[in-house]
C-alpha cells in the first residue's frame, strides 16, 4: 500500500483537501483530521507540540502549514507508520500528482505492507 497525499493544493485546476480550522482553534492538515479521533491520533503523535498549531500560537495559517509539526506529519508518509487518516485518506493511486507538499520535505512513495 502507498500514500498519496492529497493534502496540498498545488493544481488550480484539481484541488486537493486543503487544511482547516476545527471548532476548537486547531489547524489541521486537511479535513480527515477534524474527527475527534482521528484529532487525537494528532495529538498524541505532536505531543506539546500540538499547542504549535493552534491559532492562538502566535502563527499565520500559512506559517503553520509549512511549520515543523506539518512536516513531521509529512515525514510519516516515507515510512511504515503513516498516520491513520493519512493512510485511510491517501492510500488511492489517483490522488498522486507533483510533490503535494508546501514544507520543503521530499517525499518519497514507498510501499506499506499489510500485516497479516
Amino acid at each position: 500500500m502507498k500514500i498519496y497525499p492529497k493534502c496540498k493544493d498545488v493544481n488550480p485546476n484539481k484541488p486537493g483537501n486543503g487544511m482547516g480550522v476545527r471548532s476548537d482553534g486547531y489547524v489541521i492538515p486537511c479535513c480527515f483530521f477534524g474527527s475527534q479521533q482521528a484529532f487525537n491520533q494528532l495529538s498524541k503523535f505532536l505531543g506539546d507540540d500540538v499547542k504549535n498549531i493552534h491559532l492562538q500560537s502566535g502563527k499565520t495559517l500559512d506559517e503553520i502549514n509549512k511549520g515543523e509539526e506539518f512536516r513531521r506529519v509529512e515525514e510519516t508518509w516515507s515510512t511504515n507508520k503513516p498516520l491513520g487518516p493519512c493512510l485511510a485518506a491517501c492510500s488511492d493511486p489517483e490522488h498522486l500528482e507533483e510533490d503535494r507538499h508546501s514544507t520543503g520535505f521530499k517525499f518519497y512513495k514507498r510501499d506499506l505492507k499489510r500485516k497479516s
